[in-house]
């Protein structure tokens, strides 16, 4: 019987299984060998695999995968320790690597990115140049409130009220010189999730993905409640190594 809805786990360690599980809420079947691997892979419509590079023959067997299963996203866990020999790893067949060690809201946003990907399409190995620029006053190089809401997605009211100023305020003046402390750390968290996420584009998924860090809240949600300083310190931990 062929298994819908499903994805696949390649791993010797017994614990990645269950976490994808938790993640993405649907049936995970796991593999500890590439003969398991591929009998799975022969009784299922699974679109996303995560595998560790740790497992014997597991890289070449992922990348001769693209042109018998190309419906299969590949996200590939590895302890190579630079950006060079990750990106060797990103050859046809592979979509995406994950540096480890690796906290679970790390899985998180990688596993659902995929989820949610159409097969085939490869994210950089490399992340983008954060677009700071484009947080800021053309005119005088002060961080502008506009902006800012609108790269995460928020309305100038919600705002305006996570930061504890009147609407007009902050319409009339985006970019005012009594502002600039107040988006500073908003400026920071956003910097931070462009060096950490593959792309621009998944800024909006990781910020409206409930996380268990905060409690199964979404990210977004300590924005508008004025805790960006909060979300600021956690994704500076993430970047730096360190625990969340």
């Amino acid at each position: 019987m062929m298994a819908h809805n499903c994805a696949l786990v390649a791993a010797s360690d017994g614990t990645l299984g269950p976490r994808v599980e938790r993640t993405l809420e649907v049936q995970v079947r796991n593999a500890k060998t590439l003969r398991g691997l591929r009998r799975h892979i022969k009784e299922s419509e699974a679109t996303l695999l995560v595998a560790d590079t740790q497992l014997p023959g597991l890289v070449d067997f992922v990348q001769g995968l693209r042109g018998e299963r190309p419906a299969i996203n590949v996200l590939l866990l590895t302890d190579a320790p630079s950006n060079s020999q990750i990106s060797s790893l990103l050859e046809p067949g592979v979509v995406d690597v994950l540096r480890k060690p690796f906290s679970d809201s790390e899985l998180v946003i990688r596993v659902t990115s995929l989820a949610l990907m159409p097969p085939q399409i490869r994210l950089p190995s490399v992340a983008t140049p954060t677009p700071l620029h484009n947080l800021h006053d053309p005119k005088t190089g002060r961080i502008d409130a506009k902006r800012i809401a609108r790269a995460y997605g928020l309305s100038l009211r919600e705002l305006s009220k996570a930061i504890g100023k009147a609407p007009q305020t902050v319409s009339k003046t985006p970019a005012a010189v009594s502002l600039q402390p107040l988006l500073t750390d908003l400026r920071r968290a956003y910097d931070l999730l462009c060096k950490l996420l593959a792309s621009t584009e998944e800024v909006p998924l990781w910020l409206n993905t409930p996380l268990p860090d905060f409690g199964g809240r979404q990210p977004i949600s300590l924005i508008r409640d004025g805790q960006a300083e909060n979300l600021r310190d956690f994704l500076e931990a993430m970047y730096a190594g360190g625990p969340s």
